[in-house]
């Protein structure tokens, strides 16, 4: 099977991206790369495809920050030179975003709760559907 890595350069340069290097930059249930020196951020799914079944749930979070990239919503936004995905690579799926410099400070609770408050206004006005309570509930969590 093809490493992550040559899965990585080899669509980008189909998409006319020419990465000179992958670097792994974190990760947790999804892992995290680089693609220098472009700023692209390359995810893929990780332990969360053990939760999460198929691609669906990746498809609507691309298309939600699409959504809200375009409102006051402060988000990292999908990647938009090429297709953003999710791209299938073996039993994981990759999505392409923008790359963000880790901020000089750690924003403070209070601006944390006006940015997330933000993103529930303008969801408001969103067209598509939007899970209740998504798989927590489901699970019995709430």
């Amino acid at each position: 099977m093809q490493s992550t890595e040559a899965f990585i350069r080899t669509f980008a340069a189909a998409n006319g991206v020419e990465v000179k290097r992958v670097e792994a930059i974190g990760g947790y249930a999804n892992q995290m790369f680089k693609l220098e020196p472009h700023p692209i951020v390359a995810r893929m799914t990780g332990s969360s495809s053990k939760v999460r079944e198929g691609d669906t749930w990746l498809a609507r979070e691309v298309k939600l920050a699409h959504y809200l990239n375009q409102t006051s919503a402060k988000v990292v936004r999908s990647w938009s030179a090429f297709p953003p995905g999710p791209h299938k690579f073996g039993k994981h799926y990759v999505t392409f975003w923008e790359h963000l410099e880790i901020a000089p400070r750690a924003v403070t609770p209070m601006e944390l709760g006006i940015a997330l408050r933000e993103i529930h206004i303008v969801l408001r006005d969103y067209p598509g559907a939007l899970p209740v309570m998504g798989r927590s509930k489901r699970h019995g969590l709430f």
